[in-house]
């Protein structure tokens, strides 16, 4: 067991559980205390690695029934099931719950730099007035570093490769870049085949 500011002694029992991702303080918890992952949603939404074989391949909400089922079988395990209401992020696009899962994504470093944001901000001419006090406020609450790549469905992907064997990065050639833009997606990078990238 491992204590934390962030649990609130006097709320419930004020021991809590953290699971691998369930929410931001889930990820905030598992990087402060060098946690391990036990991952067992896939990116497309279905249980994986449980050690349990009815659920395995299940998505959510059918896994969540299953192990209901499962329960209720076994006579009085389940001693009542109420509804609840509960607050859950929804996806703006699939307006599903959001299920978090770890993926590799590109970010650039703000965090170290908010000094020099601030100094530069100053020098910025701003109409109206008061965005500047807006983008000050902005820089200086900064918690995390800036996700540019943000793993999405659709939008502009970032030109970046991972060797299948080394898992080292791989770049496009400035001569592939002059060309235009490259897209990972449907292009390989220069002097490789698809089974040498991913």
């Amino acid at each position: 067991m491992l204590a934390d500011d962030k649990v609130k002694m006097d709320k419930g029992t004020g021991v809590v559980m953290c699971c691998s991702y369930g929410d931001d303080v889930d990820v905030f918890w598992i990087q402060k205390h060098h946690l391990g992952e036990k991952i067992v949603i896939d990116k497309y939404g279905k249980m994986q690695d449980t050690g349990i074989a009815e659920i395995d391949g299940l998505k959510i909400n059918d896994a969540r029934e299953k192990i209901m089922e499962m329960f209720e079988a076994k006579g009085d395990v389940v001693i009542k099931r109420d509804p609840i209401t509960q607050s859950k992020k929804i996806s703006e696009r699939g307006k599903v719950a959001v299920e978090i899962i770890p993926v590799k994504q590109r970010f650039v470093n703000l965090l170290d730099k908010k000094n020099l944001m601030l100094e530069q901000n100053t020098k910025m001419h701003r109409y109206p007035g008061f965005m500047k006090k807006r983008s000050d406020d902005w820089i200086e609450n900064l918690q995390r570093d800036r996700n540019i790549s943000r793993s999405r469905k659709y939008g502009i992907p970032i030109p970046v490769w991972y060797d299948s064997k080394t898992e080292e990065i791989v770049l496009p050639t400035e001569e592939q870049l002059n060309k235009g833009p490259v897209d990972p997606t449907s292009e390989l990078p220069e002097g490789y085949t698809a089974d040498q990238v991913k």
